[in-house]
Order: structure tokens, then sequence, then C-alpha cells
């Protein structure tokens, strides 16, 4: 996984074929299938999401301090390969910390319904995506790690809203059909 994910930063940084296809995304976002796959097998509770937590405050604070802005893939593509391990860092580390999170967190009603409703919130996450890095894709370049992290979760945030929002509308009208609700 991380020989494809190192393939994807390089084909990123030296441009070698046009991204028609978001291979260059797939190849890059296979590290999190591989972080999936490990937390499968080996995760365990508190010393290790402490050790995430320790990794992530410190590849952030590094980012800080040498005033580089954040690595990420979205629908641009800012990873390139000297960054590559401090991408792999800041996602290994921070799809524990997710992981911790989440089996903290007991039932949740709005937790539920997003995930019964996840189909939406997949169709949509493209063009809301699309639509909103775009819109802000000036202020990511330009801005420092926390308003760019600000930037960044209020995108998540309302890309979430939008999918749970088609998902309400197809839910209680004639098209609940295509949410497999007959």
């Amino acid at each position: 996984m991380l020989a494809l994910s190192f393939i994807g930063s390089l084909l990123n940084t030296f441009d070698i074929s046009q991204n028609f296809f978001m291979h260059r995304h797939v190849f890059d976002l296979t590290l999190y299938l591989g972080v999936g796959h490990l937390a499968k097998s080996y995760y365990k509770k508190q010393k290790f999401s402490v050790s995430c937590l320790i990794v992530f405050v410190a590849v952030l604070s590094v980012y800080t301090i040498a005033d580089i802005k954040i690595p990420y893939v979205t629908y641009n593509f800012a990873t390139p390969a000297p960054h590559w391990v401090s991408h792999v860092l800041l996602s290994i580390s921070g799809s524990y910390l997710v992981l911790w999170l989440s089996r903290s967190i007991k039932v949740d009603a709005l937790i539920e319904y997003m995930g019964k409703n996840s189909l939406a919130i997949f169709l949509m996450q493209w063009y809301t995506l699309f639509m909103f890095v775009g819109m802000a894709s000036a202020t990511l370049q330009s801005c420092t790690w926390y308003e760019s992290v600000a930037v960044i979760v209020s995108i998540f945030v309302s890309t979430i809203a939008i999918g749970l929002l088609v998902a309400y509308i197809c839910e209680h009208s004639i098209f609940k059909y295509l949410m497999g609700k007959f």
C-alpha cells in the first residue's frame, strides 16, 4: 500500500500522464485501505491512540514552524513526493485517531442516520467537493495550517449536510426507490 501511495505522489509530482480517471488519487488513497486493514487486525485502544495523537500533533507542528502547506488529496492533489513521508504519517495517525474516536462514541441517532444514508453522501460528495474545493482552493493554497483545517472541516461538514439533505428529500418523495427504499 505504501508503494502504491508513493507511485501516486510521483505521478503527480512529475506529471507523467493525464489524470482522466483520477488514477493518481486512487494510487495515493490506497494508503487508507491499508490503514483500515491494519486497524482491523492490530488495533489497540489507549497506547496506540496516544502515540498517534503525538505523531499527528508533531507533524502538524513541524508544518506550522516551517510554514509549509499541509498535503491534501481532494479534487486537487497537493502531495508532492518530497512531502510523502509526512503525508503518510498524517494519514496513518489521523486515520487511527478517527477510528479511536468512532469506537469511543456510543450509539447516536445522527451517526446512525448518516450510516443508513451513506449512499447519498457517497453519491453527492464528488459534486460538492468539486464545488466547495474549487471555491476554496485559493484560500487553501495561501492560508496557515489552522485556517486550512477550518476550511477543510467546513467543506467536510457541508458535503455531509448536502448528502443528508438529498437523502431526506429522496426519502420523503416519489424518489425513495433511488435510495433502495420501497
